[in-house]
């Protein structure tokens, strides 16, 4: 494995460093051509800032992948769903889009992955003590579409605060990566060496005080990558790990959801609507 780690250092400072060339050049034309997020009462920053960080990210990531890693499979499942998530959030970005529409763009995307890589959740684990939950591929595959959907919401909800989706998404890559890592998973591990190189590129300049945000086209992406890993590293062939674990990794968005949908339909608002009642807020 030491030369699967040292793989990992070039695709994550590969990414790392063509992250940190491109935020400048996006922060320059999204400045100039006004392709920035506006502050409101509902917002905690006070200036226009750019929003396309999310390009800097993406092509970051899949710069890194097309140079180093073989795509297998799975990696090739990861990088076609991620096109059109990725595209989903930027047209957001730029143009916006009805939340059905974008609905619709990442279920595309998560059954494009799905389909390619072969990979849903076919299995639980011994929640309850009475033997491993299998689930059969009927069931499977909508749950996982319903899952990763649900994961990739809960990042780009929490995206509210500078650095707080890209900080959580920091963290919950480097435990990804020792668990792919404990398991011998080389793919998952590249893949997060790589996303986690692109994302603390871009975190430079997103902490406080933030000079560019992510955006959807961002916080989509980082969503949809954490939740099929999840997926990868607990449903592989290899995989010691149990479902549970990402769960909890990923618990502070997940939460965050869940709380805010459940208080707006609680008020016969839409899940949609924009308010301030995010734990960051």
């Amino acid at each position: 494995m030491e030369t699967i780690l040292i793989t990992c250092f070039y695709v994550g400072i590969t990414a790392m460093f063509a992250s940190l060339i491109m935020v400048p050049v996006l922060r320059r034309w999204a400045l100039e051509k006004g392709q920035v997020d506006e502050p409101d009462q509902r917002k905690v920053h006070t200036v226009a800032i750019p929003r396309i960080g999310g390009i800097a990210i993406f092509m970051s990531f899949l710069f890194s992948h097309l140079v180093y890693v073989d795509i297998d499979p799975q990696v090739r499942g990861v990088l076609a769903g991620g096109v059109v998530i990725f595209f989903t959030g930027l047209i957001d970005d730029l143009h916006g889009l009805t939340p059905r529409r974008k609905f619709f763009g990442e279920i595309a995307g998560v059954a494009i992955a799905i389909a390619i890589s072969d990979l849903y959740i076919h299995q639980l684990g011994d929640l309850f003590g009475f033997g491993n939950i299998v689930l059969p591929a009927w069931f499977g595959i909508p749950f996982t579409v319903f899952a990763l959907v649900g994961v990739i919401n809960a990042i780009n909800l929490i995206d509210g605060l500078d650095g707080l989706a890209g900080g959580i998404s920091a963290i919950a890559l480097v435990v990804f990566s020792v668990l792919a890592y404990r398991d011998g998973n080389v793919s998952a591990l590249l893949i997060c060496s790589s996303m986690l190189g692109a994302l603390l590129g871009f975190l430079k300049f997103n902490f406080y005080p933030a000079r560019i945000f992510m955006g959807d086209a961002g916080s989509l992406t980082l969503g949809f990558v954490l939740a099929f890993m999840a997926v990868f590293i607990t449903q592989g062939e290899s995989s010691t790990t149990s479902p549970v674990v990402p769960a909890l990794v990923l618990g502070l968005p997940i939460l965050d959801t869940l709380w805010v949908m459940g208080r707006r339909l609680l008020l016969r608002q839409s899940p949609f609507s924009p308010d301030k009642t995010h734990l960051h807020h």
